[in-house]
């Protein structure tokens, strides 16, 4: 399950392919993030899911993209595992997915829903401790349009990620 998503960290290839502030933002559960539109592909609503047996967590499943499968992930197991377990019962799917190309390659992004696109690079930060804004995944928080906003940090995310994967036989690397 390790080759889902790519185990080669390559965070300094995110790092020159970040080039502006242009952010997209969108929603999971009542919180608002963005994620920089330079690892924006596209954003899609939800394709059909494949469960894949023994995965991770944090991977819904398989969903096809561009003719190729690509592992789903649910931010909210990065972003907001604290609501993820009190919910656990009442999980509801998310209604789109951002698709996302960086140094790790394709991945898709589920999300409830997309808010807009706005420029965040001359934004103040604001100091948060809010749960749902978890310093390892969050570059900085600021304000956009009176809404607090974290912008993720997505090569965090998907290095995470690569650092749990479940094989097929159900042991943790």
């Amino acid at each position: 399950m390790s080759a889902v998503v790519n185990a080669t960290w390559s965070a300094r290839a995110d790092e020159l392919a970040h080039t502006t502030g242009r952010a997209l933002l969108f929603s999971l559960e009542e919180t608002t993030y963005a994620l920089s539109v330079d690892f924006v592909e596209r954003v899609i609503e939800l394709p059909a899911v494949l469960p894949v047996p023994r995965a991770a967590d944090w991977m819904i499943g398989l969903a096809v993209y561009e003719s190729m499968p690509q592992p789903l992930i649910d931010l909210r197991y990065f972003l907001q595992p604290q609501r993820l377990a009190a919910n656990s019962d009442e999980q509801t799917m998310p209604g789109r997915a951002i698709a996302v190309n960086c140094a790790h390659g394709k991945v898709l992004l589920a999300v409830d829903q997309l808010v807009t696109i706005s420029d965040l690079s001359n934004r103040s930060h604001v100091a948060t401790s809010r749960p749902e804004f978890p310093e390892q995944f969050i570059e900085f928080t600021c304000k956009a349009d009176e809404t607090v906003v974290g912008v993720v940090c997505i090569p965090k995310v998907l290095h995470a990620a690569g650092k749990h994967p479940v094989s097929l036989t159900g042991e943790c690397h």
